[in-house]
């Protein structure tokens, strides 16, 4: 089913079981893998995208009179994007998992699961913020922490970015992107 997605899936796993040996002196490891995340999730929302798009056509073009053989290709197509969405949102859930584990590793899973409530964010490609948040896990692990981007997991929900400081021991941040408000007096 993943069969293209495995040698980089794989890769991603074989990272994340290296890191999990001395958890918090990898570092550069955590880092690597929420990179290739980043990457992954990003790739993948954006065929989530073009198949959306694909089908909203098709459904346009449907509108006009087709031969019977015609409509019935189109209407095959429209069943092909909604297999590649629903494959799509499967491996987005796996990579997502991946993202899971490195919370499990350092947080408890009591801890976890009433941060998993609320609904997902969504896609986190194109996503206002996204840049400033990803700035900021650079910035975390430059000066010598391990962070999560919570939006690279399935259960970490709220907030933006978790702070480890050791196993069980961690901060959560929201940060907010945007132009400073300047105050101007009369």
């Amino acid at each position: 089913m993943f069969g293209r997605y495995l040698p980089g899936l794989r890769k991603t796993i074989d990272l994340l079981h290296e890191a999990e040996k001395k958890p918090l002196k990898s570092g550069a490891l955590w880092l690597s893998i929420q990179e290739r995340l980043i990457v992954q999730i990003t790739d993948t929302e954006n065929r989530i995208r073009k198949a959306r798009a694909g089908i909203k056509r098709i459904k346009h073009e449907l509108t006009n009179k087709h031969s019977k053989e015609i409509a019935t290709a189109l209407k095959k197509e429209i069943e092909y994007q909604n297999d590649q969405i629903d494959l799509s949102e499967r491996l987005l859930f796996v990579y997502r998992s991946i993202g899971d584990a490195m919370a499990y590793t350092f947080i408890s899973r009591h801890d976890i699961k009433p941060l998993s409530e609320k609904q997902h964010a969504g896609f986190i490609s194109n996503k206002k913020g996204n840049r400033f948040e990803r700035q900021v896990l650079r910035l975390a692990f430059n000066r010598g922490a391990i962070a999560i981007l919570n939006d690279l997991t399935n259960y970490l929900r709220y907030f933006d970015i978790t702070i480890i400081k050791d196993h069980n021991v961690w901060l959560p941040l929201e940060l907010k992107s945007g132009k400073k408000k300047t105050e101007t007096r009369a």
